[in-house]
């Protein structure tokens, strides 16, 4: 179960997140799937490094098969030192990188 908490005020928000990550393993004495429970995963990331921006992961979050903590930190790799002057603005810069992203891979691989 994954505990995620986010504070705002007029000054700022706080955000929080448990580490504890559960996964599917494959038991190769039985061959049977078991839960493998991880406490080190990284539910909150950093959008940008030039930007008090971040996002907060839950459950198995990925898109077209890629986890969303890779998206993001080669998202914010790209970016740079770009910055936006609104969240709403960062949020749609996010979305429409990753789905050129994925249109592109898309062709590139004949699916469409």
């Amino acid at each position: 179960m994954t505990v995620v908490v986010g504070v705002l005020n007029k000054k700022g928000v706080a955000i929080a997140a448990d580490s504890a990550t559960t996964n599917d393993m494959m038991n190769n004495a039985t061959g049977e799937k078991e839960k493998k429970v991880v406490n080190s995963g990284n539910k909150m990331l950093r959008l940008s490094d030039k930007m008090p921006i971040g996002v907060m992961i839950v459950g198995s979050a990925q898109l077209s098969g890629i986890p969303w903590d890779v998206l993001i930190r080669w998202y914010r790799k790209q970016l740079g030192d770009k910055t936006f002057s609104s969240v709403e603005e960062a949020a749609h810069d996010l979305l429409d990188t990753i789905n050129n992203c994925i249109r592109y891979s898309s062709t590139r691989s004949g699916s469409n």
